[in-house]
């Protein structure tokens, strides 16, 4: 559950959170009692999810309870996180001293029930089991008259078998659920996702829980069901998805961080923040980005993608499964503790084949040497991973920081990058700290690359007009090529901002440049793909997106892009289950959903668009999918449900985010060229860098002056017309396909009064199979 606002109003203490339009998982067992065993895993497993999420990140709930699960949608939304930890340390030693234990004492695991000052994610694993057995016996696995006998019982008593009471609960689940509740954390899951793999092991009487949280995990629900709406709902992250391929990774038998491939390969999973206090998350994290960047310019080491080696450290997975899951020979974990100026800095080197810990290290520094501590933690592990260190002194971490010695204004720049990550509203904090960060550091040239990717993805998520922003994105991505012409991320930048401004081949010489620089950056290699796509290269977006796809599996828009390129090319079957595998992996994502839909309905496969149209209208109201679902349903021949949309798109205010440009798309699918074209002279002034090449490049527009009088970006002599020739309606009413005609405006068709046609079966395929090139 997000926190928006907080402050005080007239004497009043406030806070503004997400508004949950549901009832509590509490009202839910009021009137059903026991819950049915498929959808006990399916709350488990998100719920697990969303607490992996946390815990990587340090925080503990410390209070879960069916009371704190708000149902949206039948989705669950964590409540309350934190406020028990906040309600101790404003309380002091002395409400353990009066004998008060923060906590529900039916769901308190025992060491918090005896007092233990610092709780793990264990303890809240504890929790999860008590909710999952509540939710299958109908009462929690320890009750009584009062606080303290429950308490003593939870301390003391084990829980009677689930199956005495439902015979009908698969033992092995039952014994996944008595395990998370041993006395000792100890004997508990390694973490809150293998708990849940567990359960859902169970439901196929797989009953040896003592080994299903090593083995390798199957394509099980908690894999189906990616936490996307929970992680949402706690910390405004859409969560990334999990690949359905594992690889398998090989051994060297000197230092075991050799992958199948050949080569030392490295994972570095963000770093823990340690300690009750949870607002240094961003430090912890930032520490762990700046090492991958050092790491990822020494020759010879391969290194993970971010988003893969992100998604691993949320599943709690051990070594030897991240190896096989990325293809890499060793792991990178740590942790940050920062408690005001001194900051203690671990890091466990550990090799995927055996588990072996290759190296370990604590330092214990004052906060002006995290750069030295960053030198230090790079060269150990060039050394245990035996791979040639060919740069010198401390020029690794310098290199990674973008040049700034200024201590003040690389920690603006870590939470920056951390609000660039968290997006939404965060951004607009992201701006302010990169702005704080170079008014110390004028020179700092990864603080003007990432101002000016922020300000890029800024209208995508807050009420903000792109072209207002184009200026400033122009002028902060130059400035960063030119204090730094070697940084990758300012060619990237600058390439992008190209993008905004419609200048394609100024924007393919710098997505090159970046590519030069920084062979293995993912972001650069997508960016490539997607120009290609944007500009109708789609063969040419194959390779780049492929790339992208290879270093970072686990990052699904890459993945989402190349299927669509793979369908457009041909490549129906193989573009199809590369999308089904994002959605597979991710069935809580809109834009998954929307892609598939949008890539069935273009290979003519009208059924399954529709029925994927109806389950996306079930999961978001986001106006972008409402347009996608819109679309299917009129090339699918549900133009009534088509039009019924439309409505709700018109019905949302003028100013609402995606709006004016899903009434173009919507109004282009169901044929009222006029009424797209309205939309469209709206959407230049107020959508995202007047980009709708995407629904309107199409030769249905080609004699329409209202269309030639629209931006360039926006004409409809761009790249669609390169791709294909889409029918429409010739002077006898006839279908017959386009033909641009030679000569100029002159030997242009003259617009009819009016161009409304119904002919969406043959227009809103192609619609469709365009409308989510430009994901940020």
């Amino acid at each position: 559950m997000p926190l928006f606002d907080s402050g005080e109003a007239d004497g009043l203490l406030f806070y503004v959170m997400l508004y949950v339009e549901g009832q509590t998982l509490r009202a839910r067992l009021e009137t059903e009692r026991q819950l049915p065993v498929d959808e006990t895993v399916r709350l488990i497993s998100l719920l697990a999810g969303a607490l992996d999420f946390a815990h990587a990140r340090g925080s503990v709930h410390r209070d879960l309870r069916p009371e704190n699960i708000l149902l949206q949608a039948g989705q669950p939304v964590i409540a309350d996180f934190g406020i028990a930890l906040a309600v101790a340390q404003a309380g002091g030693e002395g409400m353990t001293e009066t004998g008060l234990l923060l906590g529900t004492p039916h769901y308190m695991s025992p060491e918090q029930a005896s007092g233990t000052h610092t709780l793990d994610a264990r303890s809240d694993q504890y929790a999860l089991g008590a909710i999952a057995y509540e939710l299958l016996t109908g009462e929690p696995p320890h009750t009584g008259a009062t606080a303290p006998i429950i308490v003593t019982r939870v301390l003391t008593e084990t829980p009677r078998d689930i199956r005495a009471t439902r015979p009908a609960v698969p033992a092995g689940m039952a014994a996944a659920i008595l395990r998370a509740l041993e006395k000792a954390p100890a004997d508990r899951f390694r973490s809150c996702g293998a708990f849940a793999e567990a359960l859902v092991a169970g439901t196929r009487d797989v009953a040896d829980t003592s080994r299903a949280d090593t083995s390798t995990p199957r394509a099980s629900v908690w894999r189906r069901i990616a936490p996307a709406a929970m992680v949402l709902a706690l910390l405004g992250v859409v969560s990334t998805v999990v690949s359905l391929t594992q690889r398998p990774s090989g051994g060297d038998a000197t230092t075991g961080t050799t992958a199948a491939d050949g080569g030392p390969s490295l994972a570095v999973l963000p770093f823990t923040s340690v300690g009750d206090d949870t607002a240094n998350s961003y430090f912890a994290a930032g520490i762990a980005d700046e090492l991958t960047s050092a790491l990822t310019q020494i020759p010879g080491l391969r290194l993970a993608g971010r988003t893969s080696a992100a998604r691993v450290k949320e599943q709690g997975i051990a070594a030897r499964e991240i190896g096989q899951s990325l293809n890499v020979g060793a792991v990178l974990d740590g942790s940050v503790g920062r408690a005001g100026n001194p900051i203690r800095v671990s890091a466990e080197l550990t090799s995927t084949s055996d588990e072996r810990v290759l190296w370990e290290q604590t330092y214990e520094r004052d906060l002006a040497d995290v750069f030295a501590v960053q030198d230090d933690i790079t060269r150990e592990i060039v050394s245990a991973l035996q791979v040639r260190l060919v740069t010198s002194g401390s020029a690794t971490a310098m290199s990674a920081r973008g040049g700034t010695a200024d201590l003040q204004a690389y920690d603006f720049y870590l939470r920056a990058l951390q609000g660039y990550r968290v997006r939404g509203t965060a951004l607009l904090e992201a701006e302010q700290d990169l702005e704080a960060a170079i008014a110390r550091d004028p020179g700092y040239a990864w603080a003007h690359a990432l101002l000016a990717t922020v300000l890029l993805v800024q209208p995508f998520y807050v009420q903000v007009r792109a072209k207002h922003l184009e200026p400033r994105v122009m002028a902060a991505a130059t400035r960063a090529v030119q204090l730094d012409d070697a940084l990758a991320d300012g060619h990237l930048a600058l390439g992008f901002a190209y993008v905004v401004a419609n200048a394609w081949d100024k924007a393919e010489d710098e997505y090159k440049r970046a590519i030069a620089l920084g062979p293995r950056s993912v972001d650069a290699h997508f960016r490539m793909g997607q120009l290609y796509q944007i500009t109708g290269r789609i063969q040419e977006s194959l390779a780049p997106l492929e790339v992208a796809s290879r270093l970072d599996p686990l990052y699904p828009i890459p993945l989402s892009n190349l299927g669509l390129s793979q369908g457009i090319v041909g490549r129906t079957a193989e573009g199809l289950a590369t999308l089904r595998r994002v959605l597979a992996l991710d069935p809580g994502n809109p834009a998954s959903r929307s892609m598939l839909a949008g890539a069935l309905l273009a290979a003519g496969r009208t059924a399954e668009a529709a029925a994927e149209a109806r389950s996306l209208l079930a999961s978001t109201s986001d106006p972008a999918r409402i347009e996608v679902a819109a679309i299917v349903l009129a090339g699918a021949g549900e133009s009534t449900g088509a039009r019924q949309l439309l409505r709700r798109l018109e019905a949302l205010p003028p100013d609402e985010i995606g709006r004016d440009l899903g009434l173009v798309y919507v109004r282009l699918g169901l044929g009222d060229i006029d009424g797209a074209l309205d939309a469209a002279e709206r959407a230049v002034e107020t959508s995202l860098f007047e980009m709708l090449v995407y629904g309107l490049a199409f030769p249905e527009l080609d004699p329409c002056a209202r269309a030639r009088a629209l931006p360039p970006s926006c004409a409809a002599s761009t790249w669609m017309s390169r791709v294909s020739r889409c029918p429409m309606p010739d002077g006898r009413g006839s279908l017959t396909t386009h033909k641009r005609p030679s000569g100029g405006d002159a030997a242009r068709p003259r617009p009819r009064a009016s161009r409304t046609q119904d002919y969406p079966a043959r227009s809103a395929p192609r619609i469709a199979s365009t409308l989510f090139f430009a994901s940020p």
